[in-house]
């Protein structure tokens, strides 16, 4: 979405699902992470991670947590990743200035509570600004 160029060269989900099945049987039960630019970007990123959560691998997925659409997130927290890690660039409107998109601290909020509600697992949230620091507990 930031920056984003257009539509890029992909291979299909199913080929994607064979490289996690491939990573599965090479390595064993890793950790493996989803990012981008931000990954629920390509449509089959939750079937993708409910693929890597049944071969036995440890997703993570990296998100800016900014959907209107809900659905997504909970449709992410339900295929049960072993962690979500939340990009937060500051706290309140600190946040949304510096994402450039309105509203961008409540959407992120509100991803953050959803998946809380919906995954067995709870979301991290990856802080930057060393000033506000003393607040990020509140949000994991």
């Amino acid at each position: 979405m930031w920056k984003n160029t257009g539509r890029e060269d992909s291979p299909e989900p199913g080929q994607w699902k064979q490289v996690v099945t491939d990573l599965r049987q090479w390595l064993g039960p890793v950790h493996i992470t989803f990012s981008g630019g931000e990954a629920l970007i390509k449509p089959f990123t939750t079937e993708l991670l409910s693929h890597a959560v049944s071969e036995g691998l440890f997703p993570e997925i990296l998100t800016h947590g900014y959907w209107e659409d809900q659905g997504k997130i909970e449709r992410l927290a339900m295929t049960n990743p072993w962690k979500v890690t939340i990009s937060l660039d500051g706290l309140g409107e600190t946040h949304t200035l510096v994402r450039g998109r309105p509203k961008f601290w409540e959407r992120t909020s509100q991803s953050n509570r959803d998946i809380k509600t919906h995954a067995e697992r709870k979301p991290v949230a990856l802080y930057h600004p060393i000033e506000e620091r003393d607040h990020v507990p509140q949000l994991t």
